[in-house]
């Protein structure tokens, strides 16, 4: 399976913006193809990140790499036409907010020349005017994924039935259809494999699996809450694509922060039982021979897992490991068997989305 590569930013701060440049120097030498960049307008909704995001697409455009920008509606409104020069674009609430008007969407798509777009919607919106709205501007939808919040979850005032023949509609204008699977509070767990029939969910009234989002015709997925091993386990088993173990720092002090950013860790160093990462000389204390053992047993090699420094989540207290899972590749089942049960949050990337983040050496 062919998976894209690329770096993921996020765009908050003037110093943020310099180092995204920065970086951008570096991902050319990695053989890299694509960026993908994230502006945070909850907490810095200013018009300067304007400019700051058309810098960043000429230095993109410069070093030929295809950028995928993630912003939510009051970001894209104080945007120029120009950003609909992308390749793809990303239409989220990046504080959670999900589109509620397809007009707003359609309006996008209009002018846009992006060859995918990617908009994260609710069920809110998918209602008897919404539908026909898209019937009549079926057209301008061609290129559009559909991304469902929470595991295609069964709303009040959404029966099953409903959201199942919602589903056939959509399918007539998008075949990019995507669904979250879990949620972020992690305190729904998936529907086991014993319902293997579209006829078993009509009771349920929670998550579904991700053979059943197969059954109904949704192949892409977003897979984001905690998770122990079994069900890491499971859905490896189910996918063809890449998965990320991500694991919480509780201490997200700012020195903190400055070490993992200016780390060069190319292995895991060491999980507590509260799943904290420690860094230093900690390898009588936390077990870190048993880890390194681990990783030499199963012949996980530098590369095949990378620990990001500074890319994402720092600023949540929270360091990220990848490894990709292709072709019956077991390593992702090492990895998640290394790191303490109960402890990881997966979330399962698509193919066509795929951004491998990797630290730069």
């Amino acid at each position: 399976m062919y998976f894209i590569k690329g770096l993921f930013f996020i765009l908050y701060d003037s110093e943020s913006f310099e180092r995204i440049l920065t970086q951008i120097e570096i991902v050319c030498k990695l053989n890299y193809n694509r960026i993908f960049l994230r502006v945070i307008a909850g907490r810095e909704r200013k018009e300067y990140l304007k400019e700051y995001i058309y810098r960043i697409m000429k230095k993109s455009k410069e070093k030929r790499l295809n950028m995928i920008l993630q912003v939510d509606e009051d970001c894209i409104n104080i945007m120029e036409e120009n950003v609909y020069n992308l390749k793809e674009l990303y239409l989220a609430g990046v504080n959670g907010i999900f589109y509620k008007e397809l007009r707003n969407i359609e309006q996008i798509c209009e002018i846009s020349y992006n060859e995918y777009i990617h908009i994260y919607v609710g069920w809110e919106i998918i209602n008897e005017g919404a539908l026909k709205y898209m019937g009549e501007k079926g057209t301008n939808f061609k290129n559009l994924s559909f991304v469902f919040p929470q595991g295609v979850r069964v709303f009040s005032g959404i029966s099953v039935e409903d959201m199942l023949c919602t589903i056939d509609i959509i399918k007539n204008y998008s075949s990019n259809l995507c669904a979250f699977l879990g949620d972020e509070m992690g305190t729904h767990s998936l529907i086991q494999d014993g319902i293997s029939t579209i006829e078993g969910l009509r009771d349920k009234n929670s998550l579904i699996s991700y053979k059943i989002l197969n059954l109904m015709g949704i192949k892409k997925l977003f897979i984001d809450g905690t998770l122990g091993f079994e069900q890491l386990e499971m859905i490896n088993n189910s996918s063809e694509s890449c998965c990320e173990i991500r694991i919480k720092l509780v201490d997200n002090s700012d020195e903190l922060a400055k070490r993992i950013l200016f780390s060069k860790i190319h292995r895991i160093a060491s999980i507590n039982k509260n799943g904290v990462m420690n860094l230093g000389n900690v390898k009588r204390k936390m077990g870190l021979s048993r880890i390194e053992n681990s990783f030499k047993e199963n012949r996980i090699n530098e590369g095949d897992i990378t620990i990001d420094n500074y890319l994402y989540g720092i600023n949540e207290g929270e360091l990220n490991i990848y490894t990709t899972n292709s072709c019956g590749d077991q390593r992702i089942n090492k990895i998640g068997a290394i790191v303490e049960s109960e402890l990881c949050l997966l979330r399962y990337i698509t193919q066509e989305t795929l951004i491998k983040f990797v630290l730069i050496k």
